[in-house]
């Protein structure tokens, strides 16, 4: 063999396959997702509605999905980290909305 001459190591084809069936599996596990989280949200309403008012459950669903989505989002915006104390001013108003409830509901 002489010198100016290279020998081409033969590749292995690329797997046309890979890509197609890497999609296919996550956008089944996306539907399932949607469909666990989905059914599980309309079955707490389901039975949330049963023992407590409408708006008051539409209330705690707000709240507690703005409780998680609230700490990254202020994270990412501020580097602060935030406290679970709230500022008196929304004490006063948490109490204050609490007996108001509790006076209606009567």
């Amino acid at each position: 063999m002489s010198a100016g001459t290279l020998e081409a190591t033969p590749k292995a084809p690329p797997k046309a396959n890979a890509a197609p069936a890497r999609a296919s599996s996550l956008l089944l596990a996306s539907f399932a997702a949607v469909y666990i989280l989905w059914g599980s949200t309309f079955f707490a309403i389901r039975i949330g509605v049963e023992s407590l008012p409408p708006l008051v459950l539409a209330g705690l669903r707000h709240l507690s999905v703005g409780r998680l989505v609230f700490y990254p989002v202020f994270r990412r915006v501020s580097r602060e980290k935030p406290t679970l104390t709230p500022p008196s001013g929304a004490r006063r108003l948490l109490r204050v909305s609490c007996c108001s409830y509790a006076a209606m509901t009567r």
